[in-house]
C-alpha cells in the first residue's frame, strides 16, 4: 500500500513581490514497510517537502496523499486530526516540553486524539528506548541523544502510519545516531513508512532509499 504519493507538488512562496520557487515539480511515492532518505543542500527545499507531506503546508498545486487519503482536501480540523492520528514528526530541535518529565513529554502526544491505553503505552516506549532510569526527568536533566530518543517515542505513540524525520541525527554523536536511524528503519521494516531528509551518510545506509534533492527538485 502507498502510505505517501505526491503528484506534481510545488510551493511558491511570495518575497518582497517576486516568487520563490521552494519545492518545483515533485513526485514520490513511498510503499508501506519503506524507509526514504532525501539528501542535499541546506536551503534546497527538504524541510518544505516534509512540511507538505505532513499536512502542515499546504501545496501551490499538486497533490499530496497520505494512507489513501488527502488531506489538503480536509477541512483545518479535520486534518489536525488526521495528522494527529497518522503522522509522527521528529524534528532536530527535539521540542520537548521544558517542564515535563520524560514521561509527561511522550503522554503530549495522546492530547489531541486521546486512547485509554495511554499510560501502558508510554511505559512501553520508556522502556523501549531505554529511559526507565531517566523516566521522572525534565528535558534539562537528560542528554542530547537522550532527549532525541524522548523526542521519537512520542513521534511513535500513536503508532502513526507516517513517520517524518528532519535531520533527526543533526545534533547526536555517532553511537546516539545510530539507536534513533536503528529505530526508524526498525519500525519502516514493521510495515509503516517514513521519510527523512537529513546530511547523515549514517542515514543513507539504513534507508531502503536514497533520493537526491537540488534546487527543490528530486533529481
Amino acid at each position: 500500500m502507498s502510505m505517501l504519493r505526491l503528484q506534481e507538488v510545488a510551493k511558491t512562496y511570495s518575497v518582497k513581490q517576486r516568487e520563490v520557487k521552494a519545492i518545483e515539480g515533485i513526485s514520490l511515492t513511498i510503499e508501506a514497510g519503506q524507509a526514504v532518505a532525501v539528501q542535499g543542500p541546506s536551503g534546497c527545499g527538504k524541510s518544505t517537502l516534509l512540511l507538505v507531506c505532513g499536512g502542515l503546508l499546504r501545496p501551490t498545486r499538486g497533490t499530496v496523499s497520505v494512507a489513501g487519503e488527502e488531506p489538503y482536501q480536509m477541512s483545518a480540523n479535520e486534518r489536525s486530526r488526521f495528522r494527529a492520528q497518522n503522522v509522527g514528526f521528529v524534528f532536530q530541535q527535539f521540542h520537548l516540553v521544558p517542564y515535563l518529565n520524560v514521561r509527561q513529554n511522550i503522554l503530549t502526544a495522546n492530547v489531541p486524539n486521546r486512547q485509554p491505553n495511554a499510560e501502558e503505552r508510554a511505559d512501553e516506549l520508556v522502556r523501549h528506548f531505554g529511559l526507565e532510569d531517566r523516566r521522572h526527568h525534565v528535558p534539562a536533566e537528560l542528554s542530547v541523544g537522550q532527549r532525541q530518543r524522548v523526542a521519537l517515542a512520542r513521534a511513535l505513540f500513536h503508532r502513526p502510519r507516517l513517520v517524518l524525520a528532519d535531520e533527526p541525527t543533526g545534533n547526536l554523536d555517532p553511537d546516539n545516531a545510530v539507536v534513533v536511524l536503528d529505530a526508524l528503519r526498525q519500525y519502516a521494516d514493521a510495515g509503516a513508512a517514513v521519510l527523512m531528509v537529513t546530511h547523515d551518510p549514517q542515514a543513507a545506509q539504513r534507508a531502503h532509499r536514497v533520493l537526491r534533492m537540488e534546487g527543490g527538485r528530486l533529481v
